[in-house]
């Protein structure tokens, strides 16, 4: 099975994020803060997170639906680790491009398109973790807004991902993770 874990933050409560996932600061869930009038995570603060390990892959898919009151700082949006440091990150900046960056503050590819404050946008990230052949390609709303390869995503010594943190600046919802093993749910899902 690919598809590693999914969460809608409805039918629970704040207190049992942490039965939920590995890592986490701050963050609240909030009725009727999510894409469809039901719960999603919020938070006034960027560098408020959620993280869930995943085992040591390769390649993984991570999305989610976003939703900023503004966009008007650079900051985090997926990090993408191997143990306690990044191999990939995807930033939105001040004026809503995502920028995807390898671990060292390297940028590999930024957006030509831009999000608005807002409003909710379906984002999506699949990362291949290589020195030589790695690929990295953004879905925003089920377009392709990047998509590169052949570039050196790998800033560790290993070319794998063990642990996805999800940063909310505003609400979150409907987020999940997969790998791209076993011929179903191997690449991006699309917009829910």
């Amino acid at each position: 099975m690919t598809l590693l874990f999914a969460d809608s933050f409805d039918g629970y409560a704040t207190a049992q994020l942490a039965a939920r996932y590995n890592v986490r600061s701050g963050m609240a869930i909030t009725a009727a803060a999510g894409r469809n009038s039901t719960a999603g995570l919020t938070s006034s603060d960027h560098n408020e997170y959620v993280g869930l390990t995943v085992g040591n892959k390769a390649t993984v898919i991570v999305g989610g639906a976003w939703y900023w009151t503004s966009v008007g700082s650079l900051y985090n949006m997926v990090d993408l680790y191997d143990g306690a440091s990044i191999q990939i990150y995807l930033q939105v900046d001040a004026g809503g491009i995502l920028r995807v960056k390898r671990g060292d503050g390297t940028l590999l590819a930024t957006s030509a398109q831009a999000l608005l404050s807002g409003a909710w946008y379906y984002i999506e990230i699949k990362a291949t973790i290589n020195n030589a052949t790695g690929a990295v390609a953004v879905n925003v709303n089920g377009h392709e807004w990047v998509n590169v390869s052949g570039i050196d995503t790998q800033y560790t010594a290993n070319a794998y991902v063990s642990l996805v943190k999800w940063h909310v600046y505003g609400k979150i919802d409907d987020i999940y993770i997969c790998d791209d093993a076993g011929g179903v749910n191997d690449n991006f899902l699309g917009v829910s």
